[in-house]
């Protein structure tokens, strides 16, 4: 019998060739199309689906402030609260979230650089935390407030938790951990700083993933700092792309218990770059 490809949902300017089956052309448009290529034999037919995500080999997005943000999915309680994004506001049980709106495509070499600047303030001797997240769920992604984080749960996903209060497997209230697939007690990493995570100041934190040598390292600073550290505060062996799948949204997420704080980022920048480890932003 004759085996007839076609396909629906393909990407502007790509198309599909009925006989072989070999998709071909050069896309057109960014974006993430959900697509569907079907093989018939003339009396049966399969088909299998996916998503196709096309940007650029080096992405980069830049909030120097979060005054009229765009591009950004808030859940829960999280809002923009000029000129920062608020993850959580200073009050009891909130949890926030906020992610990009479009996914980026993570590849096997797919390498990472990220700064930015947070602020926990509000409460004297607060609660809980936030954490930057990698995750392949989806922009409106939220876990579980309190000790949560607004993490919890969060499966297929990478998190650097800033933790300012001390909780199940954590080493003390005032740290920095590396965790995954949305379990807030066993971490991969922790680091504790020689200063107040919660002191009311800005501080700044640089995510860095190696993609070709699988390696995820941390720097912090005290205050806000434009020059990265030479030396990282967490390091860890992990396979990104086998842990969040094939694409992932890029934000934040906090939460607090019976105590709490304003959870808030002043600033952040991203690179993503398929092939090679961007610049340091």
């Amino acid at each position: 019998s004759v085996l007839t490809w076609s396909a629906t949902g393909l990407p502007q300017g790509l198309s599909i060739n009925s006989s072989s089956g070999l998709i071909t052309g050069t896309p057109n448009a960014l974006g993430t199309a959900n697509v569907r290529v079907t093989l018939s034999n003339g009396s049966s037919t399969d088909f299998v689906d996916f998503t196709w995500t096309i940007q650029p080999q080096t992405f980069s997005q830049n909030y120097s402030s979060f005054s009229g943000a765009a591009g950004l999915t808030l859940n829960g309680n999280a809002a923009i609260s000029s000129p920062a994004l608020r993850v959580s506001p200073n009050a009891a049980n909130q949890v926030g979230s906020a992610f990009l709106s479009n996914p980026l495509a993570i590849g096997p070499n797919s390498s990472i650089n990220t700064r930015f600047v947070f602020r926990v303030h509000g409460t004297a001797h607060g609660a809980d935390g936030m954490a930057f997240v990698i995750q392949g769920n989806g922009a409106t992604s939220i876990g579980t407030g309190g000790a949560g984080l607004g993490y919890s749960g969060m499966n297929r996903s990478l998190a650097i938790e800033i933790d300012n209060h001390a909780g199940t497997g954590d080493p003390n209230g005032n740290h920095l951990g590396i965790l995954s697939d949305g379990n807030t007690t066993t971490h991969l990493a922790t680091f504790t700083p020689g200063w107040d995570l919660e002191n009311a100041a800005s501080h700044t934190i640089w995510v860095e993933y190696d993609g070709p040598a699988n390696q995820l390292r941390v720097y912090a600073a005290q205050g806000i700092v434009s020059q990265r550290p030479g030396t990282a505060v967490m390091t860890t062996t992990i396979d990104l792309p086998a842990l969040v799948g094939s694409q992932a949204w890029f934000g934040f997420t906090a939460g607090s218990g019976s105590i709490f704080n304003y959870h808030d980022v002043e600033a952040g920048s991203l690179t993503v770059n398929g092939f090679a480890l961007p610049r340091q932003p």
